[in-house]
């Protein structure tokens, strides 16, 4: 609904904004860019 109302060619970071936008208007808790930590071969990355 939201791509198809606002069309193509915007940045992502507008898609989710209005989706964001969208759920918490249903009530729902949503949480953004959550870091979420890696390990590789021992490191950590965030």
């Amino acid at each position: 609904m939201i791509y198809k109302r606002l069309g193509p060619g915007l940045l992502e970071s507008v898609y989710q904004a209005v989706f964001v936008y969208e759920l918490r208007a249903r009530g729902l808790v949503v949480k953004t860019e959550v870091v979420i930590p890696v390990i590789w071969n021992e490191m950590k990355l965030d």
